[in-house]
């Protein structure tokens, strides 16, 4: 494909916009692309998820979350349901009996001060009936009262026009009715005595001796509401109907200081101890400033370590001590020696081992949410989908699309800022993925079902260091090969607005074990980024044909290679839309042009 046709993919026209524009609730009327992405989003979801929605039409609960805040309720009949398995109702989740929209309508007006920047806990993944949310860390007094102060000013100054013209009708309905009465009396001094009673009537008088007539149509502005102790008690009710268990905290900081003055907490530094009925993780992880360095360092994330020695950063990893972690051998205590892999891939596993053993749901949040946070979201996302687990009937593209849209563009990163200073976290994002395909990030499935496959089935994996990663022919979104067997043909799924088969301009797939009549080996050649070649693709991941297979099987190679295809689709479409021509963006070019040389080195 060439450049202008993949900048014409959905991914392709999401991340142009993205580039140019972050994302803000205000601007999300229909008929506009803001309102599309979400439409979007919400149908992917829909597939395999009962889902409600928050409305944020204008920003209202928070300006950075999106305009239709979508939360999945429960899941759907599994897939195996459509495949003659026995059937099961949809599963149960903590939401249902125990939590509804009436309620968080009730809860979040008063939780979001409670969070910097307002981004109050979301759910955003459901696991096993469990909830994976995020949100900002917490909020001063100081910045919870001030926000609290400009949304009671801006409500009543939305209703100043309102106010003035009602204040002057009173005031020009009272001089004709007194016009009147000077009239009647023909004393040529009644105005001034009337202008006196008028005066009078507002200044002398107790308010409570005031009629209504009299009052003027105005509300004061009182803060005595501004007692920040409920918004914190509403922050922890919202975490309780959530069922929230752990909290994973990503920030470098006990607080966060900015211009010499501390502007958020921390659960974990709450001097009123209000966190302590939940488990928190302390994971100090860089700052998106870092990943400039992981840019100047040839995209290579290997070998560059942050600087713990910043007398800003002042937390420490804590780790609980429990059931969940004791079987993770890792020594914690050298976290500061890990490079920027070690630390992601030990931190992803401890958050992938507490949503697997813990019988609650976990929050994950930095200081704003908008950088790390989506980091993390997104790998456990992927990790899932690519173990079977969640999203079950989206193809590589479209859970792609999902991720950039929802996990990162409509919950407010800001990658124009991002990119103009070169800090590549979204890239790094997705090309973390190579480094996260064996099974010790599996998340076993208890609930798996198993399914008989055929005995002449094989499927053999070529990693082939000599192809060209990123030719159009082996990135091909929509390839597929329809057996001569009825038995054996596929559907092509593709990531449209109303999923219907396309031209072979969409998603990367994904290959999947087949069936032989002969005895001819299957063989799949599949480049460093999962590039495949188009004769041996049989199956389109989604489809009936594939999931059976991958949910059968849930392997290591399944994983592998539905990775790799994410990783490729996402990585051939950001290089191409996205300027990368000249000056200091030639490191991504010469990243791209040597993955082929290096994909050898990497499965030694």
């Amino acid at each position: 494909m060439t450049t202008n046709e993949l900048s014409e993919t959905p991914l392709g026209r999401l991340l142009t916009l993205f580039e140019q524009n972050a994302y803000s609730a205000g601007g999300c009327e229909k008929d506009t692309t803001e309102y599309e992405i979400i439409e979007h989003c919400s149908r992917l979801l829909r597939l395999d998820y009962d889902v409600i929605e928050l409305p944020n039409l204008h920003g209202e609960h928070c300006s950075q979350y999106p305009a239709r805040i979508l939360i999945p309720e429960s899941e759907k009949l599994p897939l195996d349901r459509e495949l003659n398995a026995p059937q099961h109702t949809a599963q149960e989740t903590i939401y249902e009996g125990t939590t509804d929209l009436s309620r968080l309508l009730t809860i979040i007006p008063q939780a979001k001060f409670a969070r910097c920047r307002k981004r109050f806990p979301v759910p955003v993944i459901l696991f096993r009936g469990k909830y994976i949310c995020r949100s900002s860390t917490v909020s001063l007094n100081m910045e919870s009262s001030g926000r609290r102060v400009l949304e009671i000013a801006s409500q009543k100054v939305g209703d100043i026009s309102d106010t003035i013209r009602n204040v002057c009708s009173k005031l020009v309905g009272g001089g004709e009715k007194n016009g009147n009465l000077q009239k009647e009396s023909g004393n040529g001094n009644s105005n001034s005595e009337v202008s006196t009673t008028s005066s009078s009537t507002y200044s002398s008088r107790p308010a409570s001796e005031i009629s209504s007539d009299e009052q003027p149509d105005y509300e004061v502005l009182d803060l005595s509401v501004l007692n920040n102790d409920p918004v914190y008690k509403y922050d922890l009710d919202l975490l309780k109907a959530l069922d929230i268990g752990a909290i994973a905290d990503l920030m470098v900081e006990m607080k966060k200081v900015k211009f010499w003055m501390f502007v958020s907490s921390s659960e974990k530094a709450d001097e009123m101890n209000r966190y302590a009925g939940f488990e928190i993780i302390s994971i100090p992880y860089p700052g998106c400033e870092f990943f400039k360095i992981y840019r100047e360092h040839s995209y290579e994330a290997r070998q560059i370590r942050f600087d713990w020695d910043q007398n800003f950063v002042d937390a420490e990893i804590s780790i609980p001590a429990n059931r969940i972690t004791q079987s993770l051998q890792f020594d914690w205590r050298q976290y500061k020696r890990w490079d920027l892999v070690e630390i992601t891939q030990n931190y992803l596993k401890i958050i992938l081992k507490y949503i697997q053993d813990l019988n609650k749901g976990i929050l994950i949040h930095c200081i704003s949410g908008w950088d790390r946070t989506p980091l993390f979201i997104s790998l456990v996302r992927l990790s899932l989908w690519a173990d079977g687990l969640i999203h079950k009937s989206l193809t590589a593209a479209e859970i792609t699309y999902f991720t950039v849209a929802y996990d990162w563009y409509l919950f407010g990163h800001q990658l124009p800022d991002r990119r103009a200073k070169l800090e590549e976290i979204l890239f790094f994002c997705f090309d973390f993925l190579k480094y996260i395909e064996t099974d010790d990030y599996q998340v076993v499935n208890t609930t798996r079902v198993r399914t008989k496959t055929s005995s002449s089935t094989s499927s053999m994996v070529i990693i082939d260091a000599d192809t060209d990663v990123f030719d159009d022919e082996n990135v091909s979104p929509n390839a597929s090969r329809l057996d001569n067997t009825a038995a054996h043909k596929s559907s092509t799924e593709s990531l449209s607005m109303n999923r219907s088969p396309q031209k072979k301009s969409s998603p990367v797939s994904v290959p999947g074990r087949r069936q032989r009549n002969d005895s001819t080996s299957d063989w799949q050649n599949v480049t460093e980024t999962g590039s495949l070649e188009k004769a041996s693709l049989p199956y389109e991941p989604g489809t009936r044909a594939y999931m059976e297979r991958a949910n059968a099987r849930n392997n290591t190679a399944c994983r592998q290679e539905r990775l790799k295809c994410v990783r490729a689709y996402f990585i051939k479409i950001y290089a191409n839309v996205l300027d990368f021509h000249g000056g200091n963006n030639s490191g991504l070019r010469d990243l791209l042009e040597n993955f082929a040389a290096r994909i050898a080195d990497t499965f030694r």
